[in-house]
């Protein structure tokens, strides 16, 4: 800015001297200052003021002040818009190394609890002071730091170096002491430490947390395990039935203890009904047409079968579910 401002001012005190040589000659050529003053005072007289050289040299002097005044306007906005995009982009590096900082801090909540020994010292060690390892018990892990406990007492903001095996990968990591809580387990104190790593290479939180996401992922697909396996046990059901003197009954059935039922005449295998309630799996479907109903009853391991049946009553209970009574009419052979 100052260079350029040195640069015009050259530049104009260049073209008053050059307008003086040409226009006023008698003035830049008188020999004393007195001669220099006289022709000055005449050419700006009162009855000369508007002469052609004077107007000429006055154009001249109010264009040099204009372009000085753009010049000057131009340079100060031109730097006022680089000062302005270079805050813009400083904002946005800024905002961007908040987001990339929050997405590490997110990663580093997600943890996986853990039962884990691991060895742990004081850090730094104090001069005179001979280095001695505890052990701790880890309850949880994360990308940014772990959980455990221990018989030693800390206090936040206090530093430790503690070992711990990933993968059977031995790791050595720097922690900073930030929660502690005491608690008394079988009349003795234990200390549960939350610590953050601190001073942690990139490549190894990486490697803490894909260790941590596949064992996550592995518990996952042990509880959908857990959650898809068949139970063992009966299952009772509350069951409904039209008998021959149109009576409702009913019945609580298990496998153990499967009703002997009189069905109607219609049906030509007597032991279809009873097969019903001697099943703990039974998958039935129907589809209604008016008063009637058509049903697909699949037994466990076996052929589904297809019966015919009347709706004679339906019954809304307390528990918000629909008991319907039936009379089987006949089977539909295949």
């Amino acid at each position: 800015m100052k260079k350029n401002i040195l640069t015009i001012g050259l530049f104009i005190n260049l073209l008053l001297i050059l307008t003086a040589v040409f226009l006023l000659a008698p003035e830049v050529y008188a020999l004393t200052w007195d001669d220099f003053t006289k022709s000055m005072n005449e050419a700006f007289s009162q009855k000369n003021i508007f002469t052609v050289n004077n107007l000429v040299f006055l154009i001249i002097v109010l264009i040099i002040a204009c372009g000085l005044i753009m010049i000057i306007r131009y340079d100060t906005v031109r730097t006022d818009r680089i000062r302005r995009q270079a805050y813009q982009e400083f904002q946005q590096d800024l905002l961007a190394k908040k987001e990339l900082l929050k997405s590490s801090n997110n990663r580093s909540w997600f943890r996986i609890p853990m039962q884990m020994e691991f060895k742990w010292q004081r850090w730094p060690i104090e001069d005179g002071i001979k280095p001695r390892k505890y052990t701790g018990l880890a309850h949880d892990i994360s990308g940014g730091g772990m959980l455990f406990q221990t018989t030693e007492s800390l206090k936040p903001d206090e530093q430790i170096k503690l070992w711990i095996k990933i993968d059977d990968t031995p790791l050595e990591l720097t922690a900073e002491v930030v929660r502690t809580q005491e608690k008394l387990e079988e009349d003795k104190t234990i200390n549960l430490i939350g610590v953050k790593f601190i001073n942690i290479r990139e490549g190894i939180r990486d490697k803490i947390i894909a260790w941590v996401l596949r064992c996550q992922t592995e518990l996952m697909v042990e509880n959908e395990e857990v959650d898809n396996e068949e139970p063992t046990n009966i299952v009772e059901e509350n069951v409904i039935i039209d008998n021959e003197d149109n009576i409702e009954e009913e019945n609580i059935i298990n496998k153990d203890e499967a009703p002997s039922l009189s069905p109607n005449d219609d049906i030509d295998d007597k032991n279809i009904i009873t097969d019903l309630f001697t099943h703990s799996n039974i998958n039935i479907s129907g589809v209604i047409k008016e008063n009637n109903i058509d049903l697909s009853v699949i037994l466990e391991n076996e052929e589904p079968i297809k019966l015919k049946a009347q709706i004679l009553n339906t019954v809304h209970n307390e528990s918000d579910s629909t008991i319907i009574t039936l009379k089987i009419n006949k089977e539909v052979k295949e």
